[in-house]
C-alpha cells in the first residue's frame, strides 16, 4: 500500500510540473489537430479529447467543449468534431480543474489520469474549420471508428446499438441516463461494456479453445504455448478495441501475470497471482490506486480465488464429472457459490463507496451472466466481425443479436421498476449497515470458525454500536459548486438548504452536486 501511493504521488507531481503556466493560458489560441476520442453530446454541448500539435504551451492532450450555437452566425462557423478527424480551432484554456464534493465524480483525477495539459472550450470563429492534410496517428481509434459506423449503418435507431457500441468498442457515451439508472437498480452494470469480466471471458475462451486443439496433437501440458500466446493476444487485442480504458487495461494486464505465472507453476496460489498482478497494473496506470474501481475489481478476483474448492481454469477442458449432466450440475453450482461469495464480500464495500445495495442484483446476475457472457457477447463479437469480412451475413446476424439484447434490456427494466428491488441510503441507518456488514464478514470465515454461537454476538453488538453512536447537534456543509452557492444546515434532525447553485443549457448543480450529497449524507 504505502509503495502504491508513493508511486502514485511521484507520478502526480510529475504530472503538476509538466502543465503549462496560468499566464500562458489568458488569451484566445489557435491550435491544430485532432480528435483522439469519441465525442460526448448532450444538451450542453459536445465534449471531447483534443490532442494539438502545436509547440507552446497549448502543446499536448486537451479537453474541450463545444457549446450549442447561440446565433445562426455563429453555426455557420461551428465545427462538428468526430473521432479521429482534425481540425483547426480558436479555444479558450484554463488550467485542469475538477469540483470538490463528497459523493460526485472526482472529475480533476479523470482528467490527470489521462495527463490532460489543459481543459477549455472552442470559440465562434470563422477560423475554425476541418483540417483534411492532417490525419491522426492512432490507427486503433481509426479502426474503433469504422467498426462503429458499420454497427450503426446496418442498425439504424435501433434501441440496442448503445450497447451494442459499448459491447465492440467500448463506446458508452450513446447510453441514455435513463437506461444506466437501470443497470445500477440491476446490479448489472459490469456487464453492459467493456470491463475486466468481458476481457477475462474472450481470453479464456481463445485460451481453452487453443487447448482444446493442442489437446489433441499431443500429450496434455506438453504444449502450453500456443493457448497462452493466443489468450494473451486475445486480452490485448479486445482491451484494445475497447480504447484501452482503465478497466480493460487493468485486466488485460492482470491475464498476463496470470499467464507468466500459469508457465512457471502448474498450479498456482491465489497469493502468488494477486502479488503478480498488483505490479504490472500500477507501473502502466499510477493513478489507478485513487479510483473505488480497481480495489472493488481486486478485491473481488480475491474472494473468487480463494473460494473453497476453486478449480483452476484448464486449457485442455478437463472433464469435471463422468457425464455432461453432472458437469452442468457442477458449473450451476460453482457460478451460485461464486455469486454469492461475492454479494457478500462486496457488501460493505457498495455500502461505503456507493449509493445503494441491490437487493435483486444477486439472482438477476445469476440468469445475467450466462446469457451476456456466453450468448451475447460472442455473438456481438462474431457479427461485428462479419460486418467487417462479410457485410450481408453480419448485418443478418447483428440485426438477430440486437433483437434479443433489447428484450434482455426490457426484462431488466421490468426488474428495475420492482418497488424494493433497491436499498437507498435514505432508507439505510447506520446500524443496519454495520449488521449487514458483520454478517457478510463473518459468512466468509473457515467453517469451524464461522459455526461458534459466540459469534453471533458480534452483528448485535455492531448494531447496538451504530444506534448508540453520537450525532453532531449542528452541522454546516458549504458545497463547491463554482459560480454560485449552497449551504446545508442540519440542526435537530432537520435540514435546510440554502439556495441550490447555477444552472446551464442541460443540466444544473442541484443534479451533479447537491442531490447526490444528500443522498449519501441519508437525507431525503
Amino acid at each position: 500500500l504505502l509503495t502504491s501511493w508513493c508511486w502514485a504521488a511521484w507520478h502526480a507531481c510529475d504530472y503538476q510540473r509538466s502543465l503549462p503556466q496560468p499566464g500562458s493560458l489568458v488569451d484566445d489560441q489557435l491550435l491544430s489537430g485532432c480528435v483522439v476520442s469519441f465525442p460526448r453530446r448532450g444538451a450542453n454541448g459536445t465534449a471531447f479529447l483534443f490532442q494539438s500539435r502545436e509547440s507552446d504551451a497549448a502543446h499536448g492532450l486537451l479537453f474541450l467543449r463545444i457549446y450549442p450555437p447561440r446565433s445562426p452566425a455563429a453555426e455557420s462557423t461551428a465545427v462538428t468534431p468526430q473521432a479521429g478527424d482534425c481540425y483547426q480551432v480558436l479555444v479558450r484554456l484554463k488550467p485542469p480543474h475538477g469540483q470538490s464534493n463528497p459523493a460526485q465524480v472526482d472529475r480533476q483525477h479523470w482528467l490527470m489520469a489521462r495527463r490532460v495539459q489543459a481543459t477549455g472550450y472552442v470559440r465562434d470563429s470563422s477560423l475554425n474549420f476541418q483540417r483534411h492534410d492532417l490525419r491522426a496517428d492512432d490507427s486503433v481509434l481509426l479502426l474503433r471508428v469504422a467498426i462503429r459506423r458499420l454497427i450503426r449503418q446496418a442498425l439504424p435507431d435501433h434501441p440496442a446499438v448503445p450497447v451494442i457500441e459499448g459491447l465492440t468498442v467500448g463506446v458508452r457515451s450513446a447510453i441514455k441516463p435513463s437506461m444506466w439508472d437501470v443497470f445500477r437498480a440491476t446490479g448489472t452494470v459490469h456487464l453492459m461494456a467493456i470491463s475486466g469480466l468481458h476481457v477475462g471471458l474472450v481470453a479464456g475462451g481463445i485460451w481453452w479453445l487453443t487447448g482444446l486443439g493442442c489437446a489433441r496433437l499431443a500429450p496434455p501440458g506438453r504444449l502450453r504455448w500456443p493457448g497462452i500466446v493466443a489468450g494473451a493476444a486475445g486480452a490485448l487485442g479486445y482491451a484494445l478495441l475497447a480504447g484501452w480504458s482503465a478497466p480493460t487495461q487493468r485486466a488485460a494486464l492482470m491475464f498476463g501475470a496470470l499467464l507468466l505465472v500459469t508457465l512457471r507453476y502448474r498450479a498456482p496460489r491465489p497469493a502468488g497471482l494477486l502479488a503478480a498482478a498488483v505490479p504490472a497494473v500500477l507501473l502502466a496506470d499510477p493513478f489507478v490506486v485513487m479510483g473505488a474501481g480497481f480495489w472493488m475489481s481486486y478485491l473481488a478476483v480475491a474472494l473468487l480465488l480463494t473460494m473453497p474448492d476453486n478449480r483452476r481454469l484448464s486449457p485442455t477442458g478437463a472433464a469435471i464429472g463422468s457425464s455432461a449432466l453432472h458437469r452442468l450440475a457442477s458449473s450451476s453450482a460453482s457460478l451460485a457459490q461464486a455469486q454469492w461469495r461475492l454479494t457478500l464480500g462486496l457488501l460493505v464495500p457498495n455500502l461505503l463507496l456507493f449509493d445503494a445495495w441491490v437487493i435483486l442484483g444477486p439472482a438477476i446476475n445469476l440468469l445475467a451472466i450466462p446469457l451476456f457472457s456466453l450468448l451475447l457477447l460472442p455473438l456481438t463479437l462474431l457479427a461485428a466481425l462479419l460486418l467487417w469480412l462479410a457485410p450481408v451475413p453480419g448485418a443478418w446476424l447483428i440485426g438477430w443479436t440486437a433483437d434479443l439484447l433489447a428484450l434482455s434490456l426490457q426484462l431488466l427494466q421490468a426488474a428495475a421498476d420492482l418497488p424494493w428491488a433497491k436499498v437507498d441510503r435514505t432508507a439505510n441507518l447506520l446500524a443496519l449497515q454495520l449488521w449487514l456488514g458483520a454478517i457478510a464478514l463473518l459468512s466468509l470465515l473457515p467453517r469451524p470458525l464461522r459455526n461458534r454461537p459466540v459469534l453471533l454476538v458480534v452483528p448485535a453488538v455492531c448494531a447496538v454500536v451504530g444506534l448508540c453512536l453520537p450525532r453532531p447537534e449542528f452541522q454546516v456543509d458549504v458545497l463547491d459548486v463554482g459560480q454560485g452557492t449552497a449551504v446545508l444546515i442540519r440542526a435537530d434532525q432537520r435540514s435546510l438548504l440554502i439556495d441550490t447553485g447555477p444552472a446551464w443549457p442541460g443540466g444544473d448543480a442541484a443534479r451533479s452536486v447537491i442531490v447526490p450529497f444528500l443522498r449519501q449524507a441519508g437525507i431525503a
